[in-house]
């Protein structure tokens, strides 16, 4: 995203940025739209994420949780 972001404008990046990060969703459990279940896709992500500005930092957070990528150093 940071090699793209010199030729975008501000609402390009946005999108950029929010495709990358709903790239990073694997699905969800028991989301619904207007009482019906929302499908996964990462369209449907897209449109949570800009929705839902909390989801988004959660998703933000775990990005940058290097340390939850791999199992904790055994120390025996």
């Amino acid at each position: 995203l940071k090699k793209r972001s010199s030729h975008l404008d501000g609402d390009q990046f946005e999108e950029a940025a929010l495709d990358e990060i709903a790239s990073c969703v694997l699905g969800w459990e028991n989301l619904n739209a207007g009482g019906k279940p929302l499908t996964y896709s990462k369209h449907n992500a897209v449109i949570i994420l800009k929705k839902a500005r909390f989801i988004r930092e959660q998703v933000e957070a775990a990005m940058t949780d290097h340390a939850a990528f791999f199992p904790p150093v055994s120390t025996s």
